[in-house]
């Protein structure tokens, strides 16, 4: 009978540790936004410009951004970047939004 109460006080525990409100838990939610870009068009659409392209990331402001760097060509272009402050790396310069809006920012 004890251990029956010990149990049955263990899962009540858990139960109440698990229990948030609804404002907790719309909280915890993570939102994913997929921004496309133009690569080498950036530079001559003015209405989905380097400026554009830059001012919406700053106004999404997000934790994280994936890109489609193969991650040897990226630990290159992040070591030119921090060096130098340009990107020689021939997979990523071919790229304005990575050389002039991701990387800066």
């Amino acid at each position: 009978m004890k251990n029956k109460l010990y149990i049955l006080g263990l899962a009540l525990l858990l139960l109440v540790s698990c229990h948030t409100k609804k404002d907790e838990v719309e909280e915890l939610k993570n939102e994913v936004i997929v921004l496309g870009t133009i690569h080498g068009q950036h530079l001559t659409q003015s209405q989905y410009s380097i400026e554009v392209l830059t001012a919406m990331i700053r106004k999404i402001a997000p934790d994280i951004i994936l890109t489609e760097i193969p991650p040897d060509r990226y630990s290159i272009a992040m070591q030119e970047f921090l060096q130098t402050g340009k990107i020689t790396e021939a997979r990523v310069v071919r790229f304005p939004e990575y050389v002039d809006v991701i990387f800066p920012l």
